[in-house]
């Protein structure tokens, strides 16, 4: 809310499950979710996990931070007469929440997904009440429920896409199934939908588009299995009007969805002062030359900001400090190969479509560094993962952009990217001198002046005079080369497309 908004007629929010079991704030996360569906019950939409569950809580943690949180209090208050009665209050709230939302009719938003006989009027008629635990129900005695609807309800908030045809059982879940895109363009045929948003999956840029951009996994915990180890992000749904786009009338009824997109914050909620770029612009316009389109809908992704506790400051700073190090090291290697870690890479592209698979860019890099490195765990920070197909990558976008970044050196990237590739050379020439913390760059510039005419002392010098240029007179006779070198930060590839 802090970067979206509160919630309005014009700014509604959907929260797409699993808000408990998530840490140790899970009551508050909790509290302050229901607080704003009971302040704005029309404009906030609560949609239920699969661990919103009385079996998952059991087993991962709600049941006990209640116990641990309020034990004081049920001995103080009748209400509570113990420990269990805020856990059964939780409960009753977790089974009367909706399961899925449809968004102007075209999107379908649930917490797991789909499977094969996913029927959206038995959704609608089942008794939710009945059901405290989707994962462990009760199905004989008076309390029994339906088969059938517990099958519908197992499948929406457990299962996964995947890229295969076809359904199967979920047994890494152990709840729920793998759906395929058959599966998928069935549904959205049957049902008349465009797009499935969903959650229930951790990918390290906060979400992942597949089945041929129906299906939309959006994951809103940042660090979710530690430090720096994923983005978080939320959507934005935007409705947009043809006629702000192009002058051409839709006389039509259609809705037309358009792939998502990432930006750093979201847009305006006034549908008038959205900003579309010119490659969107384009994108839209084809498609309305072809469609009777009345209404537009814009899919955003928007990456949450870190708000980290004081406390945990330091212990991040030197996370990440350490992290720098290990990325700065390893790109060390692979920056001088740039060219022939291109060349291979173009050649395992016959089409030419800028995309090869991901085992493909991992065994290229395994032999031509020779380091036998998790390479599949290392790419989502140095190359780009294509949108269309999950299982492969954007080659070209690993050496795009400045991959390596200095504090003072913002301004001049090229530059930046000559010292760190020649900074050993550099660090070299320090141990020249006498005074092992500092170097005088003047004497520098003269020793390398002296040296015969070659290639490598030609760049060593204009690159050296390029760093004078920009220093204060008054350091360069007294310059601590190395700490000055130690201040280069690697710059993830989920940054360099940021920005």
């Amino acid at each position: 809310m802090l970067q979206n908004g509160l919630p309005s007629r014009k700014n509604c929010f959907i929260f797409n499950g699993d808000f408990v079991d998530r840490g140790y704030k899970s009551v508050e996360v909790l509290t302050v979710i229901l607080a704003a569906f009971l302040v704005y019950p029309k404009y906030v939409i609560v949609n239920r996990g699969n661990h919103e569950d009385t079996a998952v809580n059991q087993q991962f943690g709600f049941k006990k931070e209640l116990s641990w949180k309020y034990r004081a209090s049920t001995q103080k208050h009748a209400f509570y007469n113990d420990e269990s009665s805020i856990t059964q209050l939780c409960s009753n709230v977790f089974r009367q929440m909706p399961v899925a939302c449809i968004v102007n009719g075209i999107v379908f938003v649930c917490h797991g997904g789909i499977f094969p006989s996913t029927d959206l009027e038995r959704l609608r008629s089942l008794d939710r009440s009945k059901f405290t635990s989707v994962l462990s129900p009760c199905l004989d005695g008076p309390n029994a429920v339906n088969p059938h609807d517990w099958q519908q309800l197992l499948n929406l908030l457990w299962s996964d896409p995947q890229l295969k045809p076809g359904s199967r059982l979920n047994s890494y879940r152990g709840g729920g199934s793998y759906f395929g895109p058959d599966v998928t363009e069935a549904f959205l045929q049957r049902s008349g939908f465009k797009l499935i948003i969903r959650s229930h999956q951790c990918f390290p840029e906060g979400w992942q588009l597949t089945h041929s951009a129906q299906v939309l996994t959006v994951f809103s915990s940042f660090d979710y299995f530690g430090h720096a180890t994923n983005e978080g992000v939320f959507m934005r749904l935007s409705v947009i009007s043809p006629k702000s786009l192009h002058s051409m009338k839709s006389p039509g009824g259609m809705i037309l969805c358009m792939k998502p997109f990432q930006v750093n914050r979201p847009e305006t909620t006034g549908q008038s002062s959205i900003h579309i770029g010119n490659s969107m612009r384009n994108q839209l316009s084809a498609s309305m030359t072809t469609k009777r389109t009345r209404k537009i809908i814009l899919p955003q992704l928007v990456l949450l900001h870190r708000c980290q506790a004081n406390a945990k400051l330091n212990q991040y700073a030197e996370v990440r400090e350490a992290t720098n190090a290990a990325f700065l090291k390893l790109w060390r290697h692979l920056q001088p190969r740039e060219q022939e870690l291109t060349s291979a890479f173009k050649s395992m592209d016959e089409q030419n479509t800028g995309v090869i698979t991901i085992s493909d860019w991992c065994q290229i890099l395994a032999t031509s560094t020779h380091l036998q490195l998790s390479w599949r765990c290392l790419r989502p920070f140095l190359v780009e993962k294509s949108t269309e197909d999950p299982s492969k990558v954007h080659y070209c976008s690993m050496f795009n952009g400045p991959c390596v970044y200095h504090p003072s050196l913002k301004d001049h990237p090229h530059l930046a990217k000559d010292l760190f590739i020649n900074q050993e050379t550099l660090l070299a020439i320090q141990q020249l001198t006498k005074d092992i913390n500092s170097v005088d760059l003047i004497s520098v510039q003269e020793f390398l002046t002296s040296l015969p005419v070659t290639p490598k002392v030609e760049k060593l010098k204009k690159l050296l005079h390029g760093l004078i240029d920009l220093l204060p007179k008054d350091v360069l006779r007294q310059f601590d080369l190395q700490k000055f070198l130690e201040e280069f930060q690697f710059v993830e590839i989920r940054q360099r497309i940021n920005t």
